[in-house]
């Protein structure tokens, strides 16, 4: 119950196309030394009770790409003083990334979905919060306060906002319109993911890497197997091991 699925042509098309502008200015300013960074700490500063949720069907890509979002909108809000809008909800950037960032295809009821798709859908749309629209849209499908797997499944095959909800252009996509990510870039290595966060970007990752289910006395789970996954790199620490 992972839920990448790698699609090679299109991960190479959006990337080329929407990143391209904006990789010098996310991930090649060097910090004046390699810093351990922590990307929650922020996140934890303005949510001091934020837990981490588990996924409940193959929709790992939204989780990945909502924690990414919602550490953004922390330090944001850190370093800023922006408002914290809350927690980023996984559905929309689910059905979005398999509906409207493909060009509002039926996604199908098989699970799964792949980063750079995600990453067209909030930027070219946004960003919706943990909270409830329906009273905004009429539609009390709308409600997104808490992770509802069914909605996930649903909305994985009709697109952000459900089967009542036009696809691309519904109330609730112009919604997401108001917080998109402004900017992206695709990351092939560690050097690039460690400029990245320490620049203050958290980095979802797709991969089919596997790892142990235990960590070592450093912290580190061991490489092994192979998981169809999506996760997210929001820390980067240079002293425990090279």
């Amino acid at each position: 119950m992972n839920g990448w699925v790698p699609d090679h042509q299109e991960i190479e098309r959006i990337a080329t196309t929407h990143s391209a502008a904006v990789s010098e200015s996310v991930i090649t300013a060097l910090p004046t030394a390699n810093e351990d960074t922590l990307l929650y700490q922020p996140l934890l500063k303005v949510h001091p009770t934020w837990r981490r949720g588990a996924q409940g069907i193959g929709d790992c890509v939204s989780w990945g790409y909502e924690l990414a979002c919602t550490m953004l909108m922390a330090i944001k809000s850190v370093t800023d003083g922006d408002q914290f809008l809350g927690e980023a909800a996984t559905e929309p950037i689910y059905g979005g990334s398999r509906v409207e960032a493909r060009g509002g295809r039926l996604g199908g009821y098989s699970d799964g979905s792949y980063g750079a798709a995600a990453a067209k859908w909030v930027n070219e749309w946004g960003v919706l919060v943990r909270s409830d629209y329906s009273k905004q849209t009429g539609n009390p499908e709308h409600n997104l306060t808490s992770y509802d797997k069914g909605k996930a499944k649903s909305w994985g095959n009709y697109g952000c906002g459900g089967q009542r909800d036009e696809r691309g252009s519904g109330p609730l996509d112009q919604i997401a319109r108001q917080h998109p990510v402004q900017a992206f870039s695709l990351v092939t290595d560690f050097e690039s993911a460690a400029k990245a966060i320490m620049n203050g970007y958290p980095v979802p990752v797709c991969s089919g890497q596997g790892f142990s289910s235990t960590r070592d006395a450093d912290g580190f789970c061991r490489p092994q197997g192979s998981w169809a996954h999506c996760m997210l790199f929001g820390g980067v620490r240079f002293g425990a091991r090279p």
